[in-house]
């Protein structure tokens, strides 16, 4: 459902963010 692929965006932004932001100095 809806919530699934929500859930799966959710996972990669969160570690799209946490590389973006370990790069930030």
């Amino acid at each position: 459902g809806d919530s699934e692929i929500a859930e799966a965006w959710f996972d990669q932004a969160a570690e799209y963010w946490k590389q973006a932001i370990a790069l930030t100095p």
